[in-house]
C-alpha cells in the first residue's frame, strides 16, 4: 500500500464517521497526489457541503458528474447533478439549478425507473418552490 492509498483510506474512514474536517484534509492530500475515483470526488463534494464550502462542493460535484458520465454510471451522474441543482436553488441561483435538474432528467431518460427518478420527480413536483 502506497502513501496515497493510505491517505485515501483515512479520508474514506473519516467520511464514514462524519469527521468532515478529517475527511477534507485527507481527501485534499490524496487529490494533490493523484486523480481520485468518481465516488471519492462525490464524497469530497459532500464533505465540502457539510463544511460550508459551497463553491468547492459544487466544483467537486461537477467533476464527479463528468467522471460518472465518462464511466457510464448515469444514475450516479444524476445524483451529482441533483446535488448541484439543490445547492444552486438554495443559493437563489434558479437558472443554474434548473439547468442541472434538466441534466439529471436527460441522463436518466434511458435508464430504467430508479430511486434517482424519484428524487427528480419529488424536487420538480413537491419542492418546486426551492
Amino acid at each position: 500500500m502506497d502513501d496515497v492509498t493510505g491517505v485515501l483510506a483515512v479520508a474514506r474512514d473519516a467520511y464514514g464517521r462524519r469527521d468532515w474536517m478529517g475527511a477534507w484534509d485527507n481527501y485534499q492530500a490524496a487529490c494533490a497526489a493523484r486523480e481520485l475515483p468518481a465516488d471519492d470526488v462525490f464524497a469530497l463534494s459532500d464533505v465540502a457541503w457539510w463544511l460550508g464550502l459551497m463553491d468547492e462542493s459544487i466544483a467537486a460535484a461537477d467533476e464527479a458528474y463528468r467522471r460518472y458520465l465518462h464511466g457510464d454510471r448515469p444514475r450516479q451522474a444524476a445524483m451529482a447533478a441533483i446535488g448541484i441543482a439543490v445547492t444552486s436553488f438554495l443559493r437563489g441561483d434558479e437558472v443554474i439549478g434548473s439547468g442541472w435538474m434538466s441534466r439529471a432528467q436527460r441522463v436518466l431518460r434511458d435508464v430504467p425507473e430508479s430511486p434517482e427518478h424519484g428524487y427528480v420527480r419529488y424536487l420538480l413536483e413537491v419542492e418546486s418552490g426551492l
